[in-house]
């Protein structure tokens, strides 16, 4: 089965780096909710929304823009 570009991108990126692969996936995760979207229920499921698709750019742009100190960068980086 042929990978997407998208798939590829996102392989070549976490081979470049420190990117942790739970990120990615909660980041798929979310662009395939973002497509399907649904209003959430209640403030637990919008927490989870707004991480997916906002936080977890935030964390990927913390790895690739390469933070002096990633681990105080998370909280900030998912705000």
């Amino acid at each position: 089965m042929a990978r997407s570009r998208e798939a590829l991108i996102l392989d070549d990126l976490a081979r470049r780096y420190p990117i942790e692969p739970a990120v990615v996936a909660d980041f798929c995760d979310g662009m395939r909710a973002d497509l399907a979207f649904e209003q959430p229920a209640n403030e637990e499921q919008l927490d989870r929304y707004c991480y997916r698709v906002a936080g977890t750019v935030g964390l990927l742009m913390t790895a690739i823009l390469g933070a002096d100190d990633p681990a105080a960068a998370c909280d900030p980086a998912v705000a």
